[in-house]
C-alpha cells in the first residue's frame, strides 16, 4: 500500500523524525483555515500517489491564507498522471539552506535493503543518478541487523556529508531505518531532507510503501487506507478477501492463480483483435479455494459490472479439484438467480476435469458454453459463441535427468498436520516422494496415517500402492533430520508462523527448502531468504508451487499426473501457469519443473534454474514464465545471451494488466526498468529469445525448435 504524503509524514513524526506540522484540507475553505492556524509561510500540495506534482502544478507556495483558498481551489480537482487531486497539505513553509536526499527500499534483484543517499536533493534525482551516478551512494543494508547507528554512518560518509553535518544527519537516518522496520514497509523515501539556516534537519516530502502481507501484525495500517478512493466493486471483492482489479474492457474475468489470470488477461485481449477489439474488464483472482460462496462473490461483482458483456471463469484445477469448481459455478448461478444474467464460457482443465465437465454437462445451465482449451475459449468469450477445440496427447519421451530434486531425496514436512499440509503430504506421497517426517512442537511422538494410491506418470516403479503409509511427527525440525537422514523440508505453515519454521530448517542444516506459503511480508521473506545465502540452503519459494521432477519426486503442490518425464525444463514464477504450460507440453514431458513464486524477494531465482537447467545433459529446451514487476527476466536475458547454448523459449503474463503501484524514485533508480511485460519482451528478444504471445504459442513455439533439435540429433 502506497501512503499519501501526510500520512507518510504522520508515521515520521511518530517514530521521532522531524515534521513541521502540516494539515489535510479537502475544500478550499478548510485550506484557508489551515493556513490562519499554522501561520505565515505555508505550502499547499496536492495528495495524489504519484510523482511529478510539482511540475504539474500540483504544489504552491502561499503568503496569506487567502493565497492558501487560491490555491487550494486551483489544484483540488486537478488530474495528475491520471490521478485526482481529492485533498490538499496545507504545510509550514520552511527555510532551505541545503536539500538532500535518501530512501531506503527493498532490492528485489539482491534480495536485501538499500540505502540511497546524496547531499544534491531535489526533484532531479533520478536525472542526477543517471548522468553522475558517483553522487548517489547506495549503501546495502543487511536485513539482520537494519539501519542501526553504524551503518547511517557509513551511509552519511558515503553521501558526502561533512563531518558536522553527519552528527545532524545519523540520528535521522536511524529514525527513518526504523520507519521502515517497524512498520513494515518497502519502501521509505525522502526527498527532500533539508537542512534550515538554523542547523536543523527536516523530512519535507516523504514517500512510504508498506507491505499489506503484513496485516496480521500491523492492524493499525487500516486506517490508512483511502477508502474514497477505492472502486466500490473493488471495495466489495475485498470484502470477500477476493484480488479484483476493475479494468475498461468488456470481458469478465474469474481465475485462479495470478500468473494464469494475468495470462488470461493478455489472451483475451489477443482474441478481442478479431472481435470488435473487446478488452478484458477486470482481473479477479478467487485463489486456491473456489467454492460455491467464493464462486458467487466472485461472479457477483463481475456482474455488477455494466461494462461485462460476457464472463470467462478460467480454472486450472491443482490444490482445488474441477469438479469442486464445477459444483462451485453450478450452486453459485443457484445462489445469484436473476442476476446471472450474462452468457458464460468456461474452462475447466487439470485435477478431476473429467468429472467437471460432466458436472456441468448434466447440470445443462443456460447460458453456459464450455470450451476445451484456453485460447479456444478466449475466442468463444470474446465473440460470445461455442467454439470449443480438445488438445490430444501423444506419447512422451522418458529416461530424463533432473534439477534440485531427486527420487532418493528424503523429505520432511512441516506443517504436516495442518490441513493444507495433510492435503498435500499424501499427494506427494502418492506421487512416490519419500515423505519420511513431519515437524509439529505439540504432536512430537504422534503418527499420522495417510491413505495413498499411485498418482501420476511412474509413481508404481517408486514403489506407491495402494494403503496406509504412517509417517511419525518430531517435535523439531534437527530431531527429524537426525531420525530420517531427510536433508529436504517443504514448509505448509500459516504466514505469521513461515519465517520461524525456515529458519529453524536452515539452522537444522536442511539444504533444500521448498516454502509453500503465500502472504508472507516481505521483511520476513528477506531475512529468510539472507540466512538461506549465508548458509548455502536451496530455498525454493515463497509464495510458489514447488518442483516436480516427473516419474522422481514431487515437492509442493504441483499436480502430478499433468505430465510424464521428457527433455524439456520448466521454470516460472506463477504456479498456475507452471500448470498450464506442463499441459499444453505433455507429449514432450519435462525434465524438471520449477515454481519459483512471484513474490519480490525469492530465494531460487530464473538464472539459478537457468543455469542448472544449463548444466544438465538431459534438458534439450528451457521454457522461461515471467510476469509484470521487478527486473528479474532483464537479468535471465543477459544470463541467457551471455551464458546458455541450451535454446530458451519465453512467455511474459501481463501486457494487458494495469500498470502496478511505482516504488517512487528509488525503485527506478535500482531496478532500470519499468517492469513492464513490454520491457521484458524486448530484452528477452534481444537476447535471442523467442517469447510467445499466448501460452499456447509459447507451447507451439517450444515444440517446433524441440523438434528441429532432434532432426539435428538425429542427423
Amino acid at each position: 500500500m502506497d501512503l499519501f504524503e501526510y500520512q507518510a509524514r504522520e508515521l515520521f513524526a511518530k517514530h521521532g523524525v522531524p515534521v513541521l506540522k502540516g494539515i489535510v484540507a479537502t475544500t478550499p475553505e478548510e485550506a484557508k483555515a489551515a493556513a490562519e492556524e499554522i501561520g505565515g509561510l505555508t505550502v499547499i500540495k496536492a495528495q495524489v500517489k504519484t510523482g511529478g506534482r510539482g511540475k504539474a502544478g500540483g504544489v504552491k507556495l502561499a503568503k496569506s491564507p487567502e493565497e492558501a483558498y487560491e490555491h487550494a481551489k486551483a489544484i483540488l480537482g486537478m488530474d495528475i498522471k491520471g490521478h485526482t487531486v481529492h485533498r490538499v497539505l496545507v504545510a509550514d513553509g520552511a527555510d532551505i539552506a541545503e536539500e538532500y536526499y535518501f530512501s531506503l527500499l527493498l532490492d528485489r534483484a539482491n534480495r536485501s535493503y538499500l540505502a540511497m543517499c546524496s547531499v544534491e536533493g531535489g526533484m532531479e534525482i533520478e536525472q542526477l543518478a543517471a548522468e553522475r551516478p558517483e553522487a548517489l551512494a547506495k549503501i546495502e543494508v543487511d536485513p539482520l541487523v537494519g539501519l542501526d547507528q553504524a551503518k547511517a554512518e557509513e551511509i552519511a560518509k558515503a553521501a558526502g556529508f561533512s563531518a558536522e553535518l553527519q552528527e545532524k544527519v545519523v540520528p535521522v537516518l536511524v529514525k527513518l531505518g526504523e520507519v521502515y522496520t517497524k512498520e513494515d514497509a518497502t519502501l521509505v523515501e525522502v526527498n527532500p531532507l533539508v537542512l534550515t539556516p538554523e542547523g536543523t534537519i527536516l523530512a519535507l516530502d516523504g514517500k512510504v510503501s508498506l507491505d499489506d502481507n503484513a496485516e496480521f501484525r500491523q492492524p493499525e495500517h487500516e486506517a490508512l487506507v483511502d477508502k474514497s478512493a477505492e472502486n466500490p466493486l473493488e471495495a466489495k471483492a475485498k470484502q470477500f478477501d477476493l484480488n479484483y482489479v476493475k479494468l475498461d474492457g468488456e470481458v469478465g474475468i474469474v481465475g485462479n492463480g495470478a500468473g494464469l489470470v494475468m495470462s488470461t488477461l493478455d489472451v483475451v485481449a489477443y482474441a478481442g483483435e478479431n472481435h470488435g477489439n473487446v478488452k478484458p474488464a477486470n482481473f479477479l483472482d478467487i485463489g486456491g479455494g473456489a467454492s460455491a460462496e467464493v464462486m458467487a462473490a466472485g461472479l457477483e461483482i463481475i456482474l455488477g459490472d455494466e461494462q461485462v458483456k460476457s464472463v470467462f471463469v478460467h480454472v486450472f484445477g491443482g490444490i482445488t479439484a474441477c469438479d469442486a469448481v464445477a459444483d462451485g459455478i453450478v450452486k453459485a448461478l443457484e445462489i445469484l438467480g436473476d442476476a446471472a444474467t450474462k452468457l458464460l464460457v468456461v474452462r475447466l482443465d487439470g485435477n478431476n476435469a473429467d468429472l467437471a465437465h460432466r458436472i456441468l454437462a448434466e447440470a445443462a445451465l443456460p447460458g453456459v458454453t464450455v470450451v476445451g482449451t484456453m485460447d479456444g475459449a478466449a475466442d468463444a468469450v470474446a465473440r460470445i459463441a461455442c467454439d470449443i477445440s480438445h488438445s490430444t496427447a501423444t506419447e512422451r519421451e522418458v529416461g530424463a535427468m533432473s534439477i534440485f530434486l531427486t527420487e532418493s531425496d528424503r523429505v520432511i514436512v512441516q506443517g504436516m498436520t495442518g490441513s493444507e499440509g495433510r492435503k498435500h503430504t499424501r499427494r506427494m506421497l502418492c506421487a512416490g516422494t519419500k515423505v519420511v517426517a513431519g515437524v509439529n512442537p505439540r504432536k512430537a511422538g504422534a503418527t499420522v496415517a495417510f491413505d495413498v494410491a499411485p498418482l501420476g506418470h511412474g509413481a508404481e516403479a517408486l514403489g506407491v500402492r495402494p494403503g496406509t503409509v504412517e509417517v511419525p511427527v518430531h517435535g523439531a525440525v534437527a530431531e527429524a533430520g537426525r531420525a530420517t537422514g531427510a536433508a529436504v523440508s517443504a514448509i505448509f505453515v500459516p504466514p505469521a508462523f513461515a519465517k520461524g519454521a525456515a529458519l529453524e530448517a536452515i539452522e537444522a542444516g536442511i539444504e533444500t527448502i521448498v516454502l509453500i506459503t503465500e502472504g508472507i511480508p516481505v521483511q520476513d521473506s528477506t531475512i529468510v531468504v539472507e540466512r538461506a545465502l549465508e548458509a548455502g540452503v536451496r530455498l525454493i519459494g515463497p509464495n510458489c508451487p514447488g518442483i516436480i521432477s516427473p516419474a522422481q519426486a514431487n515437492l509442493g503442490i504441483t499436480p502430478a499426473d499433468i505430465t510424464g518425464p521428457g527433455r524439456l525444463g520448466l521454470v516460472s514464477k506463477s504456479g498456475t501457469l507452471t500448470y498450464q504450460l506442463m499441459h499444453e507440453l505433455r507429449d514432450l514431458g519435462f525434465t524438471t519443473c520449477i515454481g519459483i513464486g512471484g513474490d519480490p524477494v525469492v530465494g531460487t531465482t530464473h538464472i539459478d534454474a537457468l543455469a542448472a537447467f544449463e548444466a544438465d545433459p538431459d534438458t534439450r529446451l528451457v521454457v522461461m514464465i515471467g510476469e509484470i514487476g521487478g527486473d528479474a527476466e532483464e537479468r535471465a536475458a543477459a544470463y541467457i545471451r551471455e551464458r546458455m547454448t541450451t535454446p530458451v523459449v519465453a512467455y511474459v503474463a501481463g501486457f494487458t494488466a494495469p500498470e502496478g503501484r511505482t516504488m517512487g524514485h528509488a525503485g527506478a533508480i535500482v531496478s532500470g526498468s519499468s517492469g513492464t511485460a513490454e520491457a521484458k519482451q524486448t530484452a528477452l528478444e534481444a537476447a535471442g529469445v523467442r517469447v510467445g504471445r499466448t501460452p499456447s504459442q509459447t507451447a507451439e513455439i517450444a515444440r517446433e525448435l524441440y523438434r528441429a533439435l532432434a532432426d539435428e540429433v538425429s542427423a
